[in-house]
């Protein structure tokens, strides 16, 4: 009787083992991971009606609004190119967000809405036009105060003195940066020119979009640059947005203190 070859046997044996019925796990599919949003839809927005609101975060999207599913997800999708005033945030879990910008005039100021379909990853929508907390904020800030009422005979008139500033314009060119002076001297040229608040609002949420743009370029340019360039872009992006900030609260300061 003639033997079988060890060899052989051996790749009888491995062959039959293939054939058990167990195949291999499959692969996991990647972990999602967060983009990065336009800086300047970063923040809360919300209805004026108190339906709900949308807060916009660098790692995660919260979605509170009546009528559509509660949502607390990574934006994995962004869809809104630079300059853009429209497009569509994808979200992990399967919601999207599609959105388009303009603005709404409260108390006389311009503020920034977003016209906002969520669509659940059922595939339900609702939609909404929300408006940007910061910009309510400031429109509350400098509503016109209400006429006092008409005194009576047994109500005697009171007047409440609301001190002032001595000097606003004086206060507002202090209390911003040197990059900013110039800016700051503008609008107070404006101020002075007669210009009403709603046009000054305007004018002022003009270039905060500007430099809020400036900014995005700068963190999309980082992207494809080595460490050490992005970084230099990164810092640079971080000091126009402090700049931003600080300057907007000195603006809002300034308004108000004109009354």
């Amino acid at each position: 009787m003639r033997t079988i070859p060890l060899l052989l046997v051996g790749s009888l044996a491995l062959l039959a083992g293939c054939g058990d019925g167990r195949s291999a796990a499959p692969a996991s599919s990647p972990a999602p991971v967060p983009v990065a949003l336009p800086v300047d839809l970063l923040g809360t927005w919300t209805a004026q009606d108190g339906s709900g609101f949308i807060a916009l975060g660098a790692r995660q999207v919260v979605v509170a609004v009546d009528g559509a599913p509660r949502i607390v997800a990574m934006p994995i999708q962004n869809a809104i190119e630079p300059g853009m005033s429209a497009g569509m945030i994808g979200l992990a879990g399967g919601a999207a967000l599609f959105l388009a910008r303009g603005t709404t005039p409260v108390n006389g100021v311009p503020v920034d809405h977003l016209d906002i379909e969520i669509v659940g990853a059922d595939g339900k929508a609702v939609r909404r036009r929300l408006l940007a907390e910061s910009g309510l904020r400031m429109a509350a800030r400098i509503a016109p105060a209400a006429a006092p009422a008409t005194p009576t005979a047994r109500t005697p008139e009171v007047v409440a003195v609301v001190p002032k500033p001595a000097d606003p314009d004086a206060d507002f060119l202090a209390g911003v940066s040197p990059a900013r002076r110039n800016l700051a001297e503008h609008c107070i040229a404006r101020a002075r020119a007669g210009d009403p608040p709603v046009v000054l609002s305007t004018d002022f949420g003009n270039r905060q979009r500007l430099t809020f743009s400036a900014v995005l370029t700068l963190m999309e340019q980082a992207r494809n640059l080595p460490p050490a360039q992005a970084a230099d872009r990164f810092a640079e992006a971080d000091r126009k947005r402090s700049d931003a900030e600080a300057f907007a609260q000195a603006w809002r300061r300034w308004m108000a203190g004109r009354g």
